[in-house]
């Protein structure tokens, strides 16, 4: 179980990663598209990889890299009337020769209905690196918060200084005594749980440091 891929976010034509969403399982479903992918190796365990952005204000899904889930009789579904470049990888094992199928969708377009925020991130600093899971959002030089209502952005913050004087005052390494079966399967589940409950609730709500 290794580091996971971030989705990506481009703001004021700058791309960030996605480090953590208040709503996941509200915020985008891949399935909803009739897109059924597998895993694409141990850092991408979801199958898939987004870019979204902002058009006109709104939040819309704007690239997408996916798979056909191994199903060789799946045919890559349109989306906003987009249709994807499809790649058979050359150094595929010959388990996956006549099945895999590779997809790239460029400039969906696809406005989203979340509502709720989102941390958006970039510069990381490698010292704090876990090989496990996502990424926690307050190990990066730049933390950007910005909110959606039905998928307008209403909202946005920067919180680099707040993290910034909370990364000295918190440990985020396990310690010897912390180290127990229960405590280690809680963390495993936590690197892999983008949500605001177990990245970020504590650095929103630390309204002292604003």
């Amino acid at each position: 179980m290794t580091a996971q891929m971030n989705d990506k976010f481009i703001f004021s034509n700058v791309e960030y990663g996605i480090s953590s969403i208040e709503y996941p399982k509200k915020y985008f479903n891949i399935n909803s598209l009739g897109l059924k992918p597998i895993e694409f190796h141990t850092a991408c365990w979801r199958g898939y990889i987004a870019t979204y952005a902002l058009s006109n204000g709104n939040l819309v899904l704007n690239k997408l890299y996916t798979n056909n889930g191994n199903n060789k009789y799946y045919d890559a579904p349109l989306i906003n009337n987009k249709s994807p470049k499809i790649e058979i990888p050359e150094d595929l094992c010959d388990e996956y020769k006549d099945s895999w199928k590779e997809y790239t969708y460029e400039d969906i377009g696809l406005k989203l209905n979340y509502t709720g925020s989102v941390l958006i991130t970039k510069d990381y600093i490698s010292k704090y690196y876990v090989h496990m899971g996502f990424q926690s959002p307050f190990n990066y030089n730049t933390v950007i918060q910005i909110m959606f209502n039905n998928g307008k952005l209403v909202f946005s913050e920067d919180l680099s200084k707040i993290a910034a004087s909370l990364r000295e005052e918190k440990n985020i390494e396990l310690t010897n005594e912390r180290k127990n079966d229960l405590f280690f399967m809680k963390w495993i589940n936590d690197c892999f749980d983008i949500s605001f409950n177990n990245k970020v609730k504590w650095l929103i709500e630390n309204t002292e440091y604003r």
